[in-house]
């Protein structure tokens, strides 16, 4: 091999090896124009391939050789099938234009060279040899010793002669090359793909930082801002220019006390690394909102700098805000509340206090009235008790809701003179104040604590046992008056019902003198049957007066009055045994009734007489959904349903007086 073969050989191979450079150069313009990685490089290949065609060694006449051979074989070994067919395919469609003998098997070595290194590949992904030298020198050997054989295939050839000028390019110094140029593609293509994820994850960083639902910034150590996102401008109303002039202090609520407490920190602690804190932070508009801010100490180019996220919590601290409202307020009556008394009653019971005075207040009859009116009514009454109060004790301590009817009032540091005139001023207040009629009414007590020495659980049932004595004389002319004001408006709202139940009382005084009941008991069936439906108060007329059938929820309604006309009558010690005639007096004898289901005997005496009063003129009374029964047919009905809805012999007496007693009851009719 003479000196100018060998620097044209050298030529072609530095040709192949400058390949690398410009696949290196390529990734860069790969990602500025976009462009597709497995197509870019096939036409980069190709453009080389045909390059290093067009400067081959001649070591014979009419032989050819170049590193076309590495080439095509390291680009099947390494890279896509795609970048490796549209080599071979270019690099055929050349060698096919350059014509001559030996394009037959210029096309055989290309074919060849792509199938080695198609075999080296799968090999290699099998065995996991990942790109060894060795491959690549095994390689370079096996697709030059199989290019020495196709030269024996060539015509008007000199065998030995091209055999002895390419035994060293092909067997030598391409193997070698293959190596070389290998492992560069190797080293080349980790660090494009390095960088690719690198510029990767850069891009998918800058997106999530524009587009995070988080306010984000960056800031120099001294706060000016480095620079922030999308969602941090519109949270602060600022633009990103705007911002760059400013300091993260300018954004500080200027009422707060703390008003940088998070990057304070952080400046004053070499070794902090990130804090957090919750704060006003103020708009442009001068407007504020509550922030969850956090900072973090990074570093960046050797330089220490600070990330910030900014979250807008103002809808969380209005909820922190209502919970904690709640939780100590009353929600009917604005007060605060028992939790409220128990949660601060400690920083109130403290030496220099005293005497510290506990005043308990209760509503009169307030079960009662929401058992007969409805908790509305009952949250009316207790607004109107709290409106009379209030303005009498502006200046205590506390004002509390313990309870449905039950108040506290503190007072520090006063004596009991002053007490006494609180008691009284409350007590006069209540003396002419009525709603619907029904008097307010309220008890009160109080007790106190002249010493640390006392305890003030000791004290607070003190007052509560005092209210109870109070109750007990304040109520109960005042419950008998709630009664007869309810019985009053039911008779008020539904004349029909007055009549009714004046018509059953007579039935039930009848049947308890032809029974010889004793004549007290006489009297408290005619005053039961006044008021067994007293419990329909709270019943709409709407459903009492219905033409049509009531509904299942209507009739469940209806069914209930008993029940609460019990829950009313109890109240009152006076009407407590009347209460149990009412709760009973839709049982029937089969135990078919209700509200318990009681059975035959098992049902009052009182309230079975009260069942067959009451069927029967419901049978003999006009009805919004039907017309009136004839005495003779509500009789055959009474008759019919004995020992099945009614006590056999309640109906026995009561068929007595209806035969007997004609004229009396014709008046009735």
């Amino acid at each position: 091999m003479n000196a100018s073969n060998l620097h044209l050989l050298l030529d072609n191979a530095a040709l192949l090896i400058a390949s690398t450079i410009f696949y290196q150069v390529s990734s860069y313009i790969k990602e500025t124009y976009d462009q597709s990685s497995e197509v870019f490089d096939a036409f980069l290949f190709g453009i080389i391939g045909i390059l290093i065609m067009s400067f081959p060694y001649v070591p014979s006449p009419g032989l050819y050789i170049d590193t076309r051979s590495i080439l095509v074989g390291l680009i099947a070994y390494i890279f896509s099938k795609k970048t490796s067919h549209f080599l071979m395919i270019s690099l055929i469609l050349y060698r096919l234009i350059l014509g001559g003998d030996g394009a037959f098997v210029g096309i055989i070595i290309i074919l060849l060279s792509g199938l080695i290194g198609y075999l080296f590949r799968f090999i290699d992904l099998k065995y996991l040899r990942l790109y060894s030298i060795l491959n690549f020198y095994l390689l370079g050997i096996i697709i030059h010793v199989i290019l020495t054989l196709c030269i024996m295939f060539m015509s008007n050839t000199n065998y030995a002669i091209a055999f002895m000028n390419s035994v060293i390019p092909l067997l030598v110094i391409f193997p070698i090359t293959t190596v070389v140029v290998g492992k560069l593609f190797i080293i080349q293509r980790e660090q494009i793909n390095q960088l690719q994820l690198t510029r990767f994850a850069e891009k998918r960083f800058r997106s999530l930082f524009e587009q995070a639902q988080i306010g984000i910034c960056y800031l120099e150590t001294d706060g000016s801002f480095i620079n922030t996102n999308d969602y941090f401008n519109q949270m602060f109303q600022y633009t990103r220019d705007e911002l760059m002039s400013l300091n993260i202090r300018d954004l500080n609520d200027k009422t707060e006390y703390n008003q940088n407490y998070a990057l304070t920190q952080l400046l004053n602690d070499q070794y902090a690394v990130d804090h957090t804190v919750e704060k006003p932070l103020l708009r442009k508009d001068g407007t504020t909102f509550w922030a969850n801010i956090s900072v973090s100490r990074i570093r960046f180019n050797q330089e220490d700098i600070y990330m910030s996220t900014v979250i807008d919590i103002s809808e969380r601290k209005k909820a922190e805000e209502m919970m904690h409202y709640l939780n100590y307020h009353d929600q009917t009556t604005g007060l605060n509340n028992r939790q409220y008394y128990e949660s601060h009653i400690e920083k109130v019971d403290v030496e220099g206090n005293y005497p510290l005075t506990l005043i308990k207040i209760d509503i009169n009859g307030m079960k009662l009235i929401n058992d007969a009116f409805g908790y509305e009514m009952g949250d009316t009454l207790v607004k109107k008790v709290v409106s009379l109060i209030k303005p009498i004790v502006y200046n205590s301590d506390m004002f509390c809701r313990f309870g449905g009817s039950d108040f506290l009032i503190v007072y520090t540091k006063v004596q009991k003179p002053y007490i006494d005139i609180i008691m009284a001023q409350i007590n006069h207040m209540m003396t002419n104040e009525t709603i619907q009629n029904i008097k307010v009414s309220v008890s009160s007590a109080y007790a106190v604590k002249s010493s640390s020495e006392e305890d003030l659980n000791l004290v607070l049932k003190k007052a509560e046992m005092r209210l109870s004595r109070e109750k007990l004389i304040d109520t109960s002319s005042m419950l008998s008056r709630t009664i007869e004001i309810i019985m009053n408006s039911l008779y008020e709202k539904n004349s029909r019902e007055m009549e009714h139940s004046k018509r059953v009382s007579y039935w039930c005084e009848k049947i308890a003198q032809r029974m010889n009941l004793d004549s007290h008991i006489v009297s408290k069936l005619r005053i039961a049957g006044l008021m067994h439906d007293i419990g329909k108060i709270g019943i709409p007329d709407s459903i009492l007066d219905k033409p049509d059938r009531l509904t299942e929820e209507e009739f469940n309604l209806i069914r209930k009055h008993s029940e609460v006309g019990y829950r009313i009558l109890s109240a009152a010690n006076e009407f407590s045994e009347i209460a149990d005639y009412i709760l009973a007096h839709h049982e029937r004898w089969d135990g078919m009734g209700y509200p318990k289901g009681l059975k035959g005997s098992e049902i009052p005496i009182y309230a079975r007489i009260i069942s067959v009063a009451d069927s029967f003129d419901a049978m003999t009374s006009d009805r919004a959904y039907r017309k009136a029964m004839s005495f003779q047919q509500a009789k055959q009905e009474i008759i019919k349903f004995s020992s099945v809805q009614f006590d056999p012999s309640v109906v026995k007496v009561f068929l007595e007086i209806i035969d007997s007693d004609t004229p009396s009851i014709n008046k009735l009719s």
